[in-house]
């Protein structure tokens, strides 16, 4: 990295940027890898229920691809020891020797002068107030190293992943809405991909000539990512032609972003564009080594594009998510039932939670962003605690605890479901 920008990047961009860069340089894709496993990439803090954005994301699903980790679950170093057994009481955790952590970083807001530190959502009521405020604060940035389960001995066991990937069907409704929402225009023709500022339209070989149907998806995604960057959408230079920089740094935003989107809607795992961009490598190396900022402004490009794209198909992310509703309400059937074998909960319990099945399935579907069996499981537990002790019954185990159980996001779950 230039050493006159090395003060200016945080360890978690210095690594991510060295990552990148040596991965280009061997000539693959450094972000194709975390991507062919959601565990991985979408990184989350279990005792936290911290689920990692951005460049931290990024550097967490890269690092753990790198070393053939399966496991999606990170966690800080005082979580890890819990001296006050405030995070997994009466069980005790260690770190295995030689394991590494891992830079992620926070960004807050520092009063100039002060040693007061503010999230940006105070940041931004204060100015809402008073907009001359600005110049009386400064970003600041705190690092923390964060490590991988697989690297903790005494952690609760990975559970088998569960891949509900979107269908062919499901796909098509997405790009469609897509368009139709955005007014970009679609047309197949020749045997060339590319999104067309000028028209204002995605130009795509018939779907016949793709290897599959989901390598169609994926390229119509790219090209969508694309067209994002009109003047009517979110406005970036789009007037690169191919071997430009500006060309190479376009290529790279929508590169990411249709990582970002193939992970969020758990594409087929066999659909990709990666082979077909791998001409702009040597482009974005040199680009890169000018000036590392350029990676993370894409980065920051590429999650506000597929913000942007997942949001312009509501009705198509709703179907999906009824789908995924419904393999939720399954896995709270198969759980109510084995609870009740096993005599965990008794047969008044068992039979008012089978009446709220579809409804318990809802429910953690909207809090759940992962898919591991783990997460599922976490959240029926603290579901059904939430709901037997709101409906008058008895649970073995103190729901006095329940605010401290790894399932936060439901503390109001009961007015969903009662």
């Amino acid at each position: 990295m230039p050493k006159e920008q090395n003060k200016l990047i945080t360890k978690t961009r210095e690594q991510l940027y060295e990552m990148y860069l040596q991965s280009l340089k061997d000539n693959e894709m450094p972000w194709e890898k975390p991507w062919k496993s959601s565990n991985v990439f979408n990184p989350v803090n279990p005792i936290s229920t911290v689920h990692y954005h951005g460049i931290n994301r990024m550097l967490l699903g890269i690092i753990a691809s790198n070393r053939n980790i399966e496991d999606g679950r990170w966690a800080t170093f005082n979580q890890i020891a819990d001296k006050s057994e405030k995070y997994h009481p009466g069980k005790k955790w260690t770190l295995k020797k030689g394991s590494k952590g891992v830079p992620i970083e926070l960004w807050k807001v520092r009063k100039i002068g002060t040693k007061e530190l503010i999230n940006f959502s105070e940041y931004r009521k204060i100015l809402d107030k008073d907009p001359d405020q600005a110049k009386n604060y400064t970003l600041y940035s705190q690092t923390f190293y964060v490590y991988n389960y697989a690297d903790i001995d005494g952690v609760p066991a990975m559970k088998k992943e569960v891949t509900n990937t979107v269908s062919i069907p499901e796909l098509e409704a997405f790009c469609d809405e897509v368009l139709k929402n955005t007014g970009v225009g679609l047309e197949h023709k020749g045997d060339q991909a590319y999104y067309s500022p000028s028209e204002d339209r995605i130009v795509l070989p018939e779907i016949g000539k793709f290897k599959t149907a989901g390598d169609y998806y994926a390229t119509r995604l790219h090209e969508t990512a694309h067209s994002t960057g009109a003047e009517s959408r979110l406005k970036r230079d789009l007037s690169g032609s191919f071997g430009s920089e500006s060309y190479a740094k376009e290529e790279l935003r929508a590169e990411i972003a249709s990582s970002l989107i193939f992970a969020d809607l758990k594409m087929p795992t066999d659909a990709s564009t990666l082979d077909n961009h791998k001409a702009y490598i040597q482009n974005w190396i040199s680009v890169l080594e000018k000036d590392p900022n350029v990676l993370f402004a894409a980065i920051k490009d590429a999650e506000a594009i597929s913000d942007y794209v997942l949001s312009h198909a509501p009705m198509a992310l709703k179907e999906i998510k009824k789908q995924h509703t419904s393999e939720c309400a399954e896995y709270v059937k198969k759980s109510v039932k084995d609870d009740f074998e096993h005599e965990r909960i008794s047969e008044k319990e068992y039979r008012y939670l089978t009446r709220h099945i579809d409804q318990m399935g809802d429910t953690m579907q909207n809090h759940i962003k992962g898919n591991t069996t783990e997460e599922k499981h976490e959240a029926y537990e603290g579901l059904k605690k939430i709901m037997l002790a709101e409906a008058g019954f008895l649970v073995a185990e103190s729901i006095a605890r329940t605010d401290e159980l790894q399932i936060n996001p439901l503390s109001n779950a009961q007015t969903m479901v009662l």
